[in-house]
Parts: structure tokens; sequence; C-alpha cells
């Protein structure tokens, strides 16, 4: 089966090996008891056809970015936004081995980019100011205002001007905090600025001066923020918190917010995040399922889909995709040595095909209306190790999954 680079998945919690492996001498005297309820170890639910690898015909592509209703990535040779009939550069850039910054304000087709200690804007291209070796910590837009953090500063300028903040001059200029700024996120009008302490820039009425105000006092480390439904959620070093209850730690099921690599999105109702050994869909209401067995340095969405780059390609998710999938890891059931196969058993609902993978073999089991009793198949397949495979129909699920066998201690020569 041909396996795809990554795949968006949802964790199948119930679906597990039950298996009923024996250990003989070959002879048939039993030497160890069953080995019960192995799990197939991270195997993946995927979201759909529909979901794949996209902008095929680009290679070497660093990252992937929302821009408005569309898609923008960067590539060598600069920043291009993904339209119906073309690729239409943003900037011309060399991205290889340099860190960058992009900012896009999808409302008025406005992007920024922070790159080689300069900052840029799209339509001409040109420079809005020298960073003079200065760090980017993070940018945002908010209330029509472009925002860039260096240092203990909060710089501005307002979104389409050639004038910017760091220079103190036109429309622009800077807010001072007493820390470092370690995160930006924009939320309605708002600014969310976390420096230490939490705090909110609001702009007034008719644009003409900000307000301050601390909402949250000492705040751990915060490598990310992110909104989700009006929600602001941090990403610190302590874990994943919800900014209107600092105190109270959020678990998700599974994933480690605190190693989170690259900056969270918000899609569907969830909000998705990458550590070093995956990517998961945080919900608030359920916690957080592995989507990925891989890690990406972007996330992105336009609205209608979920992209992720991995440095080097970028893959689609639509969340309206069927015929979801699942595989699992390898598994050789905790027992060494050749395991021979004899049933298979499969528990679930709808329209189902299951198939096992062993010894360069090969078993499928078909089943087109399960109505969730135990079907059992005769499953000759030897091997040291199995791979099971599962797709599923629309409304359908799998309950149990139970490989039926025995492993001999040593090989009987007939």
């Amino acid at each position: 089966v041909a396996v795809t680079k990554i795949a968006p998945t949802c964790a199948v919690k119930k679906l597990t090996a039950e298996t009923d492996f024996t250990a003989t001498d070959g002879t048939g005297k039993i030497l160890s008891g069953k080995v019960d309820c192995v799990t197939l170890e991270r195997g993946s639910l995927s979201v759909g056809a529909n979901y794949g690898e996209c902008l095929s015909e680009v290679s070497g592509i660093y990252g992937v970015y929302g821009f408005g209703n569309k898609i923008a990535y960067a590539a060598d040779g600069g920043i291009f936004v993904v339209n119906d009939a073309s690729h239409d550069k943003l900037f011309a850039a060399d991205f290889a081995d340099k860190p960058y910054i992009f900012v896009a304000c999808g409302e008025n087709a406005t992007a920024y980019l922070f790159a080689d200690e300069k900052l840029y804007v799209s339509g001409s291209g040109d420079m809005l100011a020298d960073l003079a070796g200065r760090v980017i910590t993070d940018a945002a837009v908010c209330g029509g205002r472009l925002f860039c953090a260096i240092g203990r500063g909060l710089f501005y300028a307002d979104v389409g001007s050639r004038c910017f903040g760091y220079a103190e001059n036109g429309d622009g200029g800077k807010i001072n905090f007493s820390s470092d700024i370690q995160a930006l996120c924009a939320c309605g009008d708002k600014l969310y600025v976390f420096a230490g302490e939490v705090y909110v820039v609001e702009t007034s009425f008719d644009h003409e001066y900000f307000t301050v105000k601390r909402v949250a006092a000492a705040f751990r480390k915060v490598n990310y923020a992110a909104m989700l439904n009006n929600k602001i959620y941090c990403f610190t070093s302590g874990g994943l918190y919800a900014l209107d209850k600092p105190s109270v730690k959020l678990k998700p099921t599974l994933g480690n917010p605190a190693e989170t690599v690259c900056r969270p999105c918000a899609f569907d109702g969830k909000l998705y995040f990458c550590d070093c050994d995956g990517t998961y869909a945080y919900d608030p209401e359920s916690g957080a399922e592995e989507v990925s067995s891989m890690s990406f340095t972007t996330l992105a969405s336009d609205g209608k889909n979920l992209y992720a780059c991995d440095g080097t390609h970028v893959f689609r998710r639509d969340n309206t995709a069927l015929a979801p999938d699942w595989q699992s890891k390898a598994v050789d059931f905790g027992i060494a040595g050749r395991k021979h196969l004899r049933k298979l058993s499969v528990k679930g609902v709808g329209s189902i095909s299951v198939t096992v993978y062993g010894g360069g073999r090969e078993f499928t089991l078909q089943l087109d209306d399960a109505d969730g009793t135990t079907v059992d198949a005769p499953c000759y397949i030897d091997g040291n190790s199995f791979v099971v495979y599962a797709k599923f129909g629309d409304d359908s699920r799998v309950d149990k999954i139970k490989l039926v066998g025995v492993s001999y201690q040593k090989e009987v020569n007939v």
C-alpha cells in the first residue's frame, strides 16, 4: 500500500489487536500464555480521499501561510500567493537557511515580510525599514495597524503605510514595555502582548491614541499565543493555558504543547499544533487527538482547508473529505521470531475493509454492511511482524481487530 509522506489524521482509540498468540516448541507444547490487548501503536486515521500533497509543481517550499481566503508560500525566489490560474509573486527574496517572518492582512491584500534585517511591504516590494540587526520576536496585524516586537519595544504603523514606527516618523510609533516581548496575538481589535506580564493594547475610536492595560500578572514564558473561538490560548514552557484561567493547566490527551515547534493554527473549531513527534488537533471540549505522526514547520488555513508544510512540500486537509483510513505501525505482539497467523476477527459497523500485511503477503477482509457483531475469517500469513490497514466508508467504524495465530520457538523441519 502506498503511504503518503504525511497523513493528517484523527486517533482511533478503539482500534486494538487482541492477540491469541501462543508460543510452542513445535510439537504443540505450550511455552507461554496468550498475549492480550496489544495496542497497534500510533496508527492514524486520515481525513479522506481529498487530502494529499498540493503545490506539487513547486519544489523547495520553506513555509505556507494564510493570506485572507488564499494561501501564500515561501519558496526559492520569494513569497508567492496562489490564485485561481497563477502563482503571483508578492516578494522577491532568498530564504535559504535564513530566518524570516511573514505577516498578512487579508482584508486589503497587504502583506509584510521581515527578512535580511529589513521590513518589506507587498505590492511595490518597497523596504519600509532597516532593522539594523535587531531581532523581531513576533509580528501581527490588528485594528488596521502592523505591530512588531523588537526587544521591549512594540513598533507600529498603519497597514498600507510606507512609514514604519521604527523610525518614529509619519504615522508610525512605538510603545515601550518593562520586559522583552515574547509573543503577540490579535483578537478582534485588541492586541495581546506577552512580556513577562500580559497586556492588551486597544486603539481609540479615531485611531489617535492607544490604551494599554495589564490583564494578567507575572506569566510563564509564552512561546506562541493563538485565538480560538474568541479565546486566547498560550503555548508556554510549562504547557497549555487559557488566558482567562491562567492558573489552570490544560491537559491535552496527546501532544506536548510545551515543545510546540511552529505557530499553532485555528481551523474548523480546533487548534492545531506540532511538537517534535507529531501534529495534533486540540478541542477545548474533548482534548487533543493526533492528526499526523509527522511534525511540520508551518501550519496555515484559508478558511476552507488546513495546510501543512514540512519544509519541502505542502499538504492540504479538506474538512469535508470522506473515506477515511487507518494504518498501524509494524507490531510483533511482544514475541520474538516468526509468527503464523490463522484467523482475523473484525468487529465494527458499516462499510469496512481490513487488510493485514506480513512476510511479503497480504489478506483483506471486506465487510459491506457490518452490524456490530464479530466476523471471523481464515487468515494464513507468516512473518516476524505485521501491519494492519483499515478503510472506512461513511458513518462506519471499527471497534476491534483480533489476530489469532501461533509462534514457534524453533523451526521444525518437515
